[in-house]
């Protein structure tokens, strides 16, 4: 049976179509159940002015789970985690009065999750300037 394959290698177009039906397999695999992922893959470059993030670990010698920056009226949130199934930001309260932005972070589900630490990028228009803020994260408690 060897003997026989290696008379009959595979082709370049035949290897090319082989790895792109099994790449496909792959992600299609890892698809989420619930349609197109939030947010935008990576991390945005030069966000804004970074801001405190109070909830989550934030220190230099480790990747943040979740980095905050303004610019003008917008934030921009950046999490850490499985690029399948991302944490996923929302604004919950906005207080002035203390300078504090409130986030709920819960989990996209997806039928497989991956085990890598790929960052998103989420975009808010908050319609007011946010640079001396703190945000404050909070966990929704879905996938614990």
């Amino acid at each position: 049976m060897l003997r026989h394959m290696a008379r009959y290698p595979l082709t370049g177009a035949l290897r090319s179509v082989a790895a792109v039906t099994a790449t496909a397999l792959l992600l299609t695999g890892c698809a989420p159940s619930g349609g197109q992922l939030p947010g935008t893959p990576g991390a945005s470059p030069a966000p804004g002015s970074r801001l405190d993030v109070a909830g989550y670990e934030d220190s230099p010698a480790l990747p943040a789970a979740v980095q905050a920056y303004a610019a003008s009226e917008i934030l921009t949130v950046i999490t850490t985690g499985s690029s399948s199934c991302p944490a996923v930001p929302e604004i919950t309260d906005v207080r002035p009065d203390e300078q504090l932005v409130i986030l709920t972070i819960s989990s996209w589900q997806a039928e497989f999750c991956t085990a890598d630490l790929a960052p998103r990028t989420f975009t808010f228009d908050v319609g007011r300037d946010l640079r001396s803020f703190t945000v404050e994260v909070q966990n929704s408690g879905e996938g614990d």
